[in-house]
């Protein structure tokens, strides 16, 4: 569920990205990574899983997190060594986010 509202929000703001989706048992990113469902290991895997290159695919090898997922940062670091952003709370304000973030420097 979470998927479709982030993707018809990115997909209507005209942001180009990839979109890496979790499973977290049906639980909202702030459970989830309160629960352990969600953690830097997990998403690192999951990357991992799909192939994605990030020296292939884009100029940079940067996640951007959701905002709720803050504490996995660190964790997320650590796993993949990729550099890892905290975005927005919620998807509605990635535009904003990212018209003050990106592109990276």
């Amino acid at each position: 569920m979470t998927y479709c509202t982030v993707e018809s929000d990115l997909a209507s703001s005209g942001i180009d990205c990839y979109l890496l989706a979790t499973d977290t048992d049906g639980l909202g990113v702030e459970t989830a990574v309160a629960d352990g469902q969600m953690t830097g290991q997990k998403v690192s895997d999951e990357v991992k899983l799909v192939g994605f290159d990030f020296g292939e695919m884009t100029g940079h090898n940067t996640v951007i997190l959701p905002g709720l997922a803050v504490r996995l940062q660190g964790d997320m670091e650590d796993a993949s060594g990729l550099k890892v952003k905290i975005g927005p709370p919620d998807s509605g304000r990635i535009p904003g986010w990212m018209e003050k973030n990106w592109p990276l420097e």
